[in-house]
């Protein structure tokens, strides 16, 4: 089930909105959802597709999406740049980040917090699927 999806542009400051509402639709149907970590996710997400994928250009939209099951929630967050090599940046991760560089982080992140993380369309579109009892 779908719960709520919007578009915005690659403005950083556009975000802060959108993960207010993901987490709001998710907490309505009965998700329990973490204020910190899971928002952390979310905006992590938001930032890469703004700043990595959309290349901060205000003309270039995100896809935010969130949908459920019975017993899980998740949200696809698409941008509209060129993709990026997922199947290396998991290479990275399992090796060992590397914390003194200042790009990746945001994806690590994203991996420990959600229980499932796919990459698809090449990289533009992100899906995080996070298992929960509902309430």
């Amino acid at each position: 089930h779908e719960l709520y999806t919007c578009q915005i542009p690659s403005r950083l400051e556009s975000r802060e909105e959108v993960i207010q509402a993901v987490l709001d639709a998710a907490a309505e149907r009965g998700f329990q959802v973490d204020p910190h970590f899971d928002r952390l996710c979310l905006d992590e997400a938001l930032i890469n597709a703004i700043t990595h994928g959309n290349a901060n250009d205000p003309s270039k939209r995100v896809t935010v999406r969130v949908f459920c099951s019975q017993a899980a929630w998740g949200v696809e967050v698409a941008d509209e740049g060129a993709g990026f090599d997922w199947r290396g940046w998991l290479d990275y991760v399992r090796d060992g980040l590397d914390v003194s560089r200042t790009s990746g982080r945001g994806l690590a992140i994203i991996l420990g917090a959600a229980t499932k993380v796919q990459f698809l369309d090449e990289g533009r579109r992100l899906r995080m699927i996070w298992q929960h009892d509902s309430s």
